[in-house]
């Protein structure tokens, strides 16, 4: 199979920048191929070990955040989503400065925002609120 392959391959190569442009390569492919096919949350694992390999990649950006995009349709309006938004712009550095992103993370917190203070959680309201607005100060 491709994973034994690509397992075999990188074990068996030396050089570290090598085997990180190997790595980067069959994740971001295997994200890309997963993506095509409509498989967004199988993509996901995938394209955070592309961003692990190359965190300022420019097509890999966009891959994630299409992905998230996507993912979003379905969750949009999901704390979970939400979440998941933030810890990726935490752990992500050049991630949260991309304006797509950014538009998609403002988006899903004031859609968290207003749930909660249509349910009559104004303080669970105000936490969203808050996030919005510590994130956009960024």
């Amino acid at each position: 199979s491709l994973e034994s392959y690509y397992k075999e391959l990188v074990a068996k190569t030396t050089n570290f920048n090598t085997r990180k442009e190997i790595a980067f390569v069959y994740n971001y492919e295997n994200a890309r191929y997963l993506y095509n096919q409509a498989r967004y949350k199988d993509a996901i694992p995938y394209l955070e070990e592309t961003w692990q390999q190359k965190p300022t990649n420019q097509d890999a950006a966009t891959l994630m955040i299409n992905t998230l995009s996507q993912l979003g349709s379905n969750q949009f309006q999901s704390e979970e989503y939400s979440k998941r938004l933030m810890e990726y712009a935490a752990k992500f550095q050049s991630l949260s400065e991309n304006n797509l992103f950014n538009g998609l993370l403002a988006s899903s917190l004031l859609a968290q925002q207003a749930i909660q203070f249509e349910g009559n959680k104004a303080t669970e309201g105000e936490v969203y609120r808050k996030k919005l607005e510590a994130y956009e100060k960024q």
